[in-house]
């Protein structure tokens, strides 16, 4: 029973440190009966080569050998030259291409394209054609890349071809045929075939046509910072009848369009498989009903498996009638024959017609006292670089980057540089205003004029709401965050009217938002991404009012919004709403997609998210799937329910919880000698930052500032309550110095980037003992410096790949280690498999602290972050760095879990007691519970002394007195613990009697009293 208890207690431990709510756990995964429907019928799905021939459904043609070769991974087609031009491969089942597959809802379209994976001999050139019934002409006929070199017949093969013209419907038999030149006519030819692929053409496909004399795909796909680029031109292909989200106009095929460039877009999207693009038209275009412009961008949605997350955030945007909402539609990408995914086809975020449409600024404008200098800027809350002079920091410590007007456009001149500096200036500036305003008293600037004065209130409101719902983790921070600002203008009389600062528009919520299993499914709280300014806002009632307003009408008391968060959320989630409908439209294009890219993280439904199986002290943590799930992997039905379910989990949070959308003010005082020095106020949840000087005093040194409770506090924490911080001070010659030093990590493993030096920076995390060991100076080493370099903080840059030890020495000359790999960039590495601890039991006195170490497998692996517990907590404690402290005598079981594997290891500890805790104890040991009550006892008067019994002493004095602050003398000793009453019989009639009991304990040879008792009296009877 025991074990079972603490089995279930380490399981809570576990999913607390992973903070699952127990609400998403139940809905993660889809309802019983929740089918996944087939996308696309028979014909329209992928044919594998090997598979028909298996199945003996490939009658070939007279002198065609057909085999499944080891090494080749495809079917293996042999002839010679004349037999294979001459004969057909016929694939002996019907393609019926208006077949509606079961629980589908919309309509069959007709073959878009046909795809095709083979390759021929390397000395052979080889036409594959593809034909339908007996017709002559072939529907497909495109050249086979040729094997060659090192990669052979592992080389890709896949090519795609638009068939859209020919509208194939209806039932038909395929047969395959091959058109053979420069081979030898007397010697057999070899051509590999993979797979054939009839797509149905359910949503427009971008055909690009790239002259890759001038480009080449390959360098555009390789250049990391997005510098090469490709031209030629791109052809939207539109399925009959199609009218897209944006037009009641049924819409029509266009092109070629004539790219001034496509080329990489996006930061972390650029790493993956299925990368993001920016193109630019030469000529300004109307794609799909979204409005003229040359600038198109094509969302990959790579970490998202449902394909749907931009989508609906940017359908609430709209809703809400946010000024500058963004317009996507999605659309399929074949580039020069190769088929690229489903992507989103997007308008860009950018100054312009059909876009943010502001007034513009342009090297012409540099007068600081002109109107036109005042408007026209689009910024995102990128990183600060002082290098960069489109960036800068405001006074707050925010970082924002100039992305309207480009100065990277702007002509090298002095009026050009002049009119940039103008212009960075006054933004720069305006922004500190704004800040001025919204950190001032009651949210005024200096002047007295209020926040709302040079910032639009309701678009940050709006704002707020989409990423705080969607728990984007990306939100107020990075370059997908945006703001705007209007330009001023002027009135007949001169006066003139602020143009403000606006909040938007929203971008990118594919990945760390709704709930992605791939990030984080966390579903509970308010302010999981704001930041100070939004904080400041929401400790205003006129601001949470607003909130409050635009998330239900119940809530919108003056009729501030047309559109209610909630209202437009049940749209999204209601059967046959907003999120059946994109999948719907979506459904075909996915096939395909995952057909070629599979899921991110595919695994068997959401089952790491469901516990840990426990096997005792020595186990490892498997991650549990639910038995109706074992052998059921994810569906794009799956991905989008668990979508469905985040969201609604979500929504049912917020209105439960809607009353505390505001934050708290708290005021925090320093003191220094008695004197208070300083009075802020902070945000609940907002950094200290920097704190305020202290003065220097003669043999003292300043050990840092602490509470109430003497807990130091640090300037990266956040406060929380109302409180004192006292400056500490300590003389200099009763210092602690620091003992030992220990790591977090010991064996780390990171990558080594050849084109940002930055990335190639460890930090690294250390601590030293005693905790209260005043700072010293660290020396540091590493062994191989033409791989590494440390310098005096520890921070180490890696110079080559490979693995270094790092050493640090204490002034007292104690020394500690731990290693670090540079792994090549494009490594890919396991997740952690296995954590065991060096020792699977550790002994401790009370008062004294060891690290426990881990030896983890595999060697390199993924490493999350590391959580550390204990059982009893009472008998032990456990930090970040595996430092575990004694505290009292008994045993309990260390964990360590890392948050990423769900890997966990255990250790068995035993403390027991010094001999100086022992006195410790000994003489802080007070009893309870003393009675006092007068009796007769063998016929004579006597008093009854009674008390709670005192685990850990050896015995107890029972003292009396006749008055209460009198002297009390021993009046008796019980020498048992457990033992808790004592009876006097030397009492005497009709007096009061006051009774006090004294624990001792025996350590060695000596006794130690504890503390007495309070004091219980009784009345003996005077007859």
């Amino acid at each position: 029973m025991k074990k079972a208890i603490a089995i279930i207690t380490v399981l809570a431990l576990c999913l607390s440190v992973l903070s699952l709510p127990a609400a998403f756990a139940e809905t993660v995964t889809p309802e019983p009966g929740a089918a996944a429907v087939a996308a696309v019928s028979p014909a329209f799905q992928t044919k594998v080569f090997t598979d028909l021939f298996d199945a003996g459904k490939l009658i070939p043609g007279t002198g065609m050998e057909l085999s499944k070769e080891s090494g080749k991974n495809g079917l293996v087609i042999k002839g010679k030259p004349g037999a294979l031009s001459s004969g057909r491969i016929v694939i002996d089942e019907d393609f019926n291409f208006s077949e509606k597959p079961e629980g589908r809802k919309t309509d069959v379209m007709p073959v878009g394209r046909i795809s095709a994976d083979g390759l021929s001999d390397k000395k052979a050139k080889v036409r594959l054609n593809i034909y339908l019934d007996d017709e002559a002409a072939p529907r497909m006929s495109m050249l086979l890349r040729r094997q060659m070199g090192k990669i052979g017949w592992t080389r890709k093969g896949d090519m795609t071809q638009d068939v859209l013209a020919q509208n194939i419907t209806g039932k038909h038999r395929v047969s395959i045929g091959f058109e053979i030149e420069g081979a030898d006519a007397d010697k057999k030819t070899t051509v590999l075939l993979r797979s054939l692929t009839f797509c149905e053409n359910s949503l427009p496909v971008m055909y690009f046509d790239i002259d890759e004399s001038e480009g080449s795909i390959d360098s555009m796909n390789a250049s990391v910072d997005h510098s090469a680029e490709c031209y030629g031109s791109v052809t939207l292909q539109v399925p009959a009848g199609y009218k897209g989200e944006f037009s009641d106009k049924e819409l029509k095929s266009t092109g070629p369009l004539e790219l001034e460039y496509i080329r990489g877009r996006g930061n972390s999207t650029w790493d993956m498989d299925k990368k993001p693009y920016k193109v630019k038209l030469v000529k300004k275009k109307d794609l799909l009903g979204m409005g003229e412009n040359k600038h198109w961008v094509l969302l990959a949605n790579r970490y998202d498996n449902s394909l749907l997350r931009n989508r609906i955030t940017y359908w609430i945007v709209r809703q809400m009638g946010m000024e500058f909402a963004i317009k996507c539609a999605p659309v399929e990408v074949v580039m020069n024959g190769d088929y690229y995914g489903s992507y989103l086809l997007s308008q860009q975020v950018r100054v312009g017609k059909t876009r943010v449409e502001i007034d513009e600024l342009d090297e012409k404008t540099g007068d600081p006292d002109s109107i036109e200098i005042t408007g026209g800027y689009l910024v995102n809350m990128g990183g600060y670089d002082e290098e960069d002079e489109s960036s800068f920091v405001t006074n707050s410590g925010h970082w924002y980057e100039i992305e309207n007007p480009d100065f990277e456009d702007y002509p090298v001149d002095d009026k050009a540089k002049a009119a940039k500096d103008a212009q960075r200036k006054y933004i720069a500036d305006y922004f500190n205003t704004v800040e001025g305003a919204v950190f001032g008293k009651d949210l005024k600037d200096a002047d007295g004029n209020p926040y709302t004065k040079y910032m639009d209130e309701q678009s940050a409101a709006d704002f707020w709401w989409i990423q705080e719902f969607s728990m984007n983790g990306d939100a107020f921070g990075g370059g997908s965050n945006y703001l705007y600002k209007k330009r001023d203008t002027a009135g007949e009389d001169g006066t003139v009217t602020t143009g403000k600062l606006y909040w938007g528009p929203l971008w990118d919520f594919d990945y760390v938002a709704w709930g992605n299993p791939n990030s984080s499914t966390d579903t509970e709280g308010f302010d999981n991404t704001s930041n100070e300014i939004m904080k400041k806002l929401r400790t205003t009632e006129e601001f949470t009012e607003r909130l409050k307003a635009r998330w239900s009408a119940a809530q919108d008391k003056e009729h501030m919004n047309s559109a209610h968060l909630d209202d437009l959320i049940n749209e999204v989630t209601k059967e046959g709403g907003v999120i059946d409908q994109y999948r719907d439209e979506v459904r075909v294009s996915e096939y395909y997609d995952y057909a070629k890219y599979g899921f991110l993280n595919e695994g068997g439904g959401y089952s790491s998210y469901a516990g840990t199986n426990w096997e005792g002290p020595e186990g490892e943590a498997e991650p549990v799937t639910p038995p109706d799930q074992k052998e059921e992997p994810n569906t794009y039905d799956s991905e989008v329910e668990q979508l469905r379910s985040w969201i609604r989990t979500r929504q049912t949070w917020v209105n439960e919880n809607l009353q505390d959308i505001g934050a708290k003010l708290l005021t925090v005082r320093f003191i220094i000698d008695g004197k208070v020095v300083d009075t802020r106020q902070y945000i609940d949840g907002q950094e200290y930052g920097s704190f305020p000087e202290v003065p220097e005093k003669k043999d003292y040194k300043f050990t840092g500032w602490y509470d109430e409770n003497g807990e130091r506090i640090f300037d990266d924490e956040c406060a929380w309550r109302d409180c004192d911080l006292t400056a500490k001070y300590v003389k200099t010659n009763s210092l602690i110095k620091p003992k030992n030093i220990y790591f977090r990590y010991y064996d780390v493993y990171t990558f080594y980037s050849t084109y940002d030096d930055e990335d190639n920076t460890f930090y690294t995390d250390y601590t030293v003992m005693p905790e209260d060991a005043a700072a010293s100076k660290i020396e540091w080493s590493v062994s191989d410096p033409e791989i590494a370099e440390v310098n005096e903080n520890g921070e180490v840059r890696g110079k080559n790949t490979g693995t270094v030890k790092v050493t640090a020495k204490l002034p007292s000359g104690k020394k500690n280690s731990f290693s670090i790999t540079f792994l090549p960039y494009d490594e890919e590495i396991p997740d952690i498999e296995k954590i065991s601890f060096k020792k699977k039991t550790v002994r401790l006195k009370t008062g004294s602290y060891t690290q426990l170490r881990t030896s983890i497998q595999p060697k390199p692996h993924y490493q999350g972050e590391m959580n550390w517990f204990t059982m009893d907590p009472k008998i032990a404690v456990i930090d970040d760095y595996g430092i575990i402290r004694a505290k009292k005598p008994g045993k309990t079981i260390a964990v360590v879990l890392d948050s990423e594997s769900r890997r966990y290891a255990v250790c068995n500890v035993t403390v027991t007691a010094t001999k100086a805790y022992k006195i410790k104890t000994a003489k802080a040991a007070k009893v309870t519970g003393v009675k006092a009550k007068a009796v007769k006892a063998g016929g004579r008067r006597a008093v009854k002394v009674s008390w709670k019994k005192k685990s850990g002493v050896s015995g107890y004095y029972v003292l009396r007195s006749t008055k209460k602050n009198g002297k009390y003398t021993k009046a008796g000793t019980v020498k048992k613990a457990k033992t808790k009453k004592w009876t006097d019989r030397k009492v005497s009639g009709g007096k009061t009697y006051y009774y006090k009991v004294q624990p001792y304990t025996k350590v060695g040879k000596k006794t130690y009293k504890g503390k007495m008792s309070n004091a219980a009296f009784t009345r003996t009877a005077s007859a």
